[in-house]
């Protein structure tokens, strides 16, 4: 099995797929493009996403009496326990009414409407709309690259911990913050014990308005998800 590393701004790959650890899932996602891994940062830290999985299922439909096929890009659970599924596309494949994207689309609509299921297309303007959320979201997945499960049970020990720091200092600094951990304990550690309160929506560190780095603002949300 292959499990290459996905560095901020240069996705590994192996062949045609693009490989990246998801801390949602537990494990690796393989994908087969750069715009599909960008959706996967929206997913894993989407807060109404309980699951989701890549190319799940293939899509037939009759059109033009012909027998069609076209595999979606994504499956998605979410806290209502409604499902839906993704196709990921650039706006510029929509703009022919007569492409191969419009064709999957329809193959995919009309499948979905058959089972019951809801259909949702997104685009790169769409992903894209904030590129400084996005490209913090790259960073911060990137923390957990090469360290599940090794430290993911002394990260979780660590953050209660960790909380009350931030409890106490409102906006304190991510520098700050590893500043103040124990010597004891390992800076990667403490480092993925912020990153975890982040991504379970804990604590804001302003991803929407400021590139995550070790100067990023950090604070308690009230009444974050448990």
């Amino acid at each position: 099995m292959v499990h290459p590393i996905w560095l901020p701004g240069k996705p590994s790959h192996f062949g045609e797929r693009y490989f990246v650890f998801s801390p949602k899932l537990g494990r690796f996602v393989s994908i087969s493009s750069k715009l599909e891994m960008e959706q996967v940062l929206l997913l894993e830290f989407d807060l109404t996403v309980v699951k989701y999985c890549e190319q799940p299922a293939t899509a037939e439909a009759v059109i033009g009496g012909r027998l069609l096929r076209s595999r979606f890009d994504f499956w998605v659970l979410d806290v209502n326990g409604r499902s839906q599924f993704i196709e990921v596309k650039y706006a510029s494949e929509l703009r022919d009414p007569l492409s191969r994207a419009h064709r999957q689309i329809a193959i995919q609509k009309q499948w979905c409407s058959e089972q019951g299921y809801n259909h949702l297309v997104v685009t790169d303007e769409q992903i894209w709309a904030n590129p400084i959320r996005i490209n913090s979201l790259r960073t911060l997945l990137h923390e957990y690259t090469g360290r599940f499960p090794r430290l993911v049970v002394a990260a979780s020990q660590a953050m209660p911990a960790v909380e009350q720091i931030i409890q106490r200092t409102p906006c304190i600094s991510i520098s700050r913050v590893l500043e103040s951990r124990p010597r004891a304990l390992g800076v990667e550690v403490w480092r993925l014990a912020i990153m975890e309160l982040i991504r379970g929506g804990l604590v804001d560190a302003a991803l929407e308005r400021i590139a995550l780095s070790p100067t990023s603002p950090l604070r308690i949300v009230e009444g974050g998800a448990r």
